[in-house]
């Protein structure tokens, strides 16, 4: 028996969807390639974050979240995770047909895990939908493994994990017993009741972010998700604030949020805005620059749109005040729920602050977010740690796009386009990474592992 595995494949459906005809080529090719080999038996792991609902149509729209009476935050309802799967088969058929002559081989078996971007696939119709788009007659071919980690049969010396649990900004955990506890199993679903008691999906940290900022900003921006580590991201995004036109306080403010979100030590505690570590200072102080580099144009609109600052400006409103950081949240909050009225206002250029690397205030950089430097592969590294110090085999994961091959644990990377930075790589504006879009390396991996002789080894699919 030959196992391979594959993650992160992220298809979607839209203006959002990261599989390019580049990527749908590659993934058809490789399962072609499965499906007309010599081996006898075959199994193909997809290892989470094989389908992004997260981003696929439909994806702005106000009934996509809601909350529990105890405040934790909900996404989709089944009947929108369907919408959005029927999106996603709609829009790859060649993948699909490739999936189903593959399903259709003697010997062949289809597992699929999800991931952070397809906890969908617990909704029992959303896997409907993909087993009958798959061939309904064969359906026992198809394997849903909803459990954490998956150790094949035939390849005991695997342990499978997307790794997102080990996430903090992507884990699925009900915040509000103590300790928490994790909804990722058949026998706890991530799936609870609305305040209005219809089920809906848990909303981890990441996907929050996602639906609220980042995917709006993925549509004016292309490939600001394609970054890895993403909070790289965020330094390419500060380095281009003097070019980007028609957008630039948006994008900063959306930035900000992100801070919010990775820096929230729980999923309900907006006030954990006010611990926002800041290499460059707090928030007031970050605030009152983006006012200050817009000519007080955030002031003018804020006002405009009926904001009370409870002071004569947002300056004063933000000075070394017992309030100061009370006014700053009010403020981020209120910016955050009218993004279209920042679209008008541009940064004029200036640095917003000096950073601790020794960068000069004319350099356009401003330094990163603590809270923003979250290194997931280090996270998923410290994971797999954990694991083989109660199992002797192999750990393969995915979700973090960085493919990494030791002999004991194996990360698949991504069968999207992304651009891996690395320490002491210079910084491009925003600017030089629209025009090199469509060179972003697209490098899919693999790993295999066989019964006879037992091996396992990780590969790259050109």
């Amino acid at each position: 028996m030959h196992t391979y595995v594959i993650s992160d494949l992220h298809i979607g459906a839209g203006a959002l969807d990261d599989c390019d005809a580049g990527c749908e080529a590659a993934l058809v090719a490789f399962v072609d390639h499965l499906t007309d080999s010599r081996e006898e038996q075959v199994e193909l792991v997809l290892n989470g974050d094989s389908f992004d609902f997260v981003q696929a149509e439909p994806w702005k729209r106000p009934d996509l979240e809601a909350r529990t009476s105890d405040k934790v935050p909900l996404c989709f309802t089944e009947v929108i995770s369907c919408e959005k799967a029927q999106a996603i088969l709609d829009s790859h058929p060649k993948i699909f047909d490739s999936f189903a002559r593959f399903v259709a081989r003697a010997g062949a078996a289809l597992t699929i895990m999800p991931g952070n971007h397809d906890a969908d696939l617990f909704w029992p119709k959303v896997r409907g939908a993909f087993e009958q788009r798959l061939n309904g007659s064969i359906r026992a071919r198809v394997r849903w493994h909803l459990e954490p980690q998956y150790i094949p049969p035939t390849a005991p010396q695997l342990w499978i994990e997307h790794g997102h649990q080990y996430d903090p900004v992507n884990s699925f955990f009900h915040p509000v017993p103590k300790p928490p506890v994790a909804l990722w199993s058949e026998a706890r679903p991530p799936i609870l009741a609305s305040e209005h008691g219809e089920l809906r999906l848990l909303e981890c940290i990441g996907t929050r972010f996602l639906i609220r900022f980042l995917n709006e900003l993925d549509l004016r921006y292309p490939f600001v998700d394609n970054m890895k580590p993403f909070s790289r991201f965020l330094k390419i995004f500060w380095s281009s604030i003097s070019n980007l036109r028609g957008g630039s306080v948006r994008a900063a403010m959306t930035a900000l949020a992100f801070a919010r979100y990775t820096t929230a030590e729980a999923i309900v505690a907006p006030s954990n805005l006010l611990s926002m570590d800041l290499e460059n200072g707090s928030l007031p102080e970050m605030l009152k620059a983006i006012d200050r580099d817009s000519g007080y144009g955030l002031d003018v609109t804020l006002r405009k749109a009926g904001f009370d600052f409870r002071a004569p400006s947002l300056q004063a409103a933000l000075q070394n005040t017992m309030r100061s950081n009370e006014n700053a949240v009010r403020i981020l909050e209120f910016s955050l729920e009218h993004l279209d009225l920042l679209d008008g206002l541009e940064l004029g250029g200036r640095s917003l602050g000096i950073g601790r690397e020794g960068r000069s205030a004319g350099d356009h950089n401003l330094s990163l977010l603590r809270g923003g430097g979250i290194d997931e592969t280090a996270a998923l590294r410290r994971g797999a740690e954990d694991v083989l110090t109660r199992f002797s085999g192999c750990v393969v994961m995915g979700h973090t796009h960085e493919a990494v091959d030791n002999p004991r644990y194996k990360n698949t990377g991504s069968w999207t386009r992304y651009w891996q930075m690395v320490a002491g790589d210079r910084i491009p504006s925003w600017p030089e990474m629209v025009a090199r879009s469509d060179t972003l390396p697209l490098s899919p991996h693999y790993v295999l592992a066989t019964s006879e002789p037992r091996s396992v080894s990780m590969h790259d699919f050109a």
